[in-house]
């Protein structure tokens, strides 16, 4: 792992982690869109896979006030063991960390308020949802709403003992309390995106705070999907996340 350091201190007790690989201008915009929101209230930390797009280095060429920290690794997991080297990272550093998709899928505009949320109410773990009420979907195509509501949601929700209408929503917010739970958990047993599906399911089982917020989560209207799992992947993504539900039911 190679670490650059934007800045030598953290600013606030926020922070957000963005996990990415090769995202292009969608990245540099997501930024622009964090910086012109929350200014300077939370320190953003990416964690970049490997990207050879020159994403990361126009990034860090923005001067961005908001730009804590880049991590660069070439493992080659995937988002587990990405997501993990984040957490990692902000343990103990910052009272509330969010995640967030690199993919400008997001809308920025309320995540104030989420950190609002989450603090304010004491909250270990919150999943940013686009089915609760208040949430928006824009575009979503209708594969991956069917996933969504007939596969991946009952199944998380099931292995929870805890209703998530959108777990499968990078957009999560996470206290430092729950933060030092999953970065004792041994990463070596997860790979690709069972990490990411595994949390609200270990964090609800182990007694943490958790609830849902609305967010607004838009897909491009010409129809293309930025994503790193394309369809002839998903039958493999979905028996990694049935693996995990059947294993901690009990």
């Amino acid at each position: 792992m190679k670490k650059l350091t934007i800045r030598p201190e953290k600013l606030t007790n926020f922070a957000i982690l963005i996990p990415c690989l090769n995202e292009g201008e969608r990245l540099v915009k997501t930024v622009k869109d964090l910086e012109r929101e929350l200014g300077n209230s939370c320190d953003l930390i990416i964690i970049d896979g490997g990207s050879n797009d020159g994403s990361i280095r126009e990034v860090i060429n923005l001067h961005s006030k908001i730009l804590q920290s880049v991590l660069i690794t070439n493992k080659g997991e995937g988002l587990s063991y990405d997501l993990f080297l984040g957490f990692k990272e902000v343990c103990n550093k910052y009272e509330y960390v969010m995640t967030l998709d690199g993919n400008n899928k997001d809308d920025v505009r309320n995540l104030g308020r989420l950190f609002d949320f989450a603090s304010n109410n004491k909250i270990d773990f919150v999943q940013g949802s686009r089915f609760c009420p208040g949430g928006i979907s824009q575009n979503l195509p209708y594969d991956r709403y069917l996933g969504i509501k007939l596969f991946i949601s009952p199944l998380i929700s099931w292995a929870s003992h805890k209703k998530f209408t959108d777990p499968s929503n990078q957009c999560r917010v996470f206290s430092k309390r729950a933060i030092n739970k999953l970065v004792y958990i041994d990463i070596d047993r997860f790979k690709r995106y069972d990490y990411f599906f595994y949390i609200p399911i270990i964090l609800s089982r182990s007694n943490f705070l958790t609830s849902e917020f609305p967010v607004t989560r838009s897909y491009p209207a010409d129809g293309t999907i930025p994503t790193h799992i394309p369809k002839t992947r998903y039958m493999r993504l979905g028996l990694d996340l049935l693996i995990i539900a059947i294993n901690h039911k009990k």
